[in-house]
């Protein structure tokens, strides 16, 4: 499974390639929240829509299965999130960096309720064998 933050189209230039966050901002800037095409829209609409977002994309590469997911992510992404400008990569550096030390808090009282349970199967374990033994 991919992030579609790790998505990219390819384009002309090998070394070069355009993250799906800024092709759903050029979609967005050109067309709003709804794209002109589906997946069901024939070949040549796709491949028209896709050199309007992204002029120089590699036509060898990006296949029109690529395209046909494209615009369904991009149809589910605007429905379900609301629109924000993308940020500058350095305010999205910031932003990113306060979300992993949350997600380290969340990760650290996971494990002492691991260690408490342990702990507690432990005491438990005793408790049994007195009863047994009571019995």
């Amino acid at each position: 499974m991919s992030l579609l933050s790790e998505i990219s189209i390819y384009t002309q230039d090998p070394d070069q390639t355009v993250p799906l966050s800024e092709v759903f901002e050029r979609i967005h800037q050109q067309h709003g929240g709804t794209s002109p095409v589906t997946s069901k829209s024939s070949d040549d609409e796709l491949t028209a829509f896709m050199a309007s977002v992204i002029p120089d994309f590699d036509r060898d590469r990006v296949y029109l299965s690529d395209i046909k997911k494209l615009t369904t992510w991009f149809g589910i992404v605007s429905k379900h999130v609301p629109y924000q400008e993308a940020a500058a990569p350095e305010a999205a550096a910031e932003t990113e960096a306060p979300a992993s030390e949350e997600a380290a808090p969340k990760a650290k009282r996971k494990a002492p309720k691991a260690d408490d349970a342990a702990s507690e199967s432990t005491d438990a374990a005793p408790a049994k064998k007195s009863r047994k033994s009571a019995e």
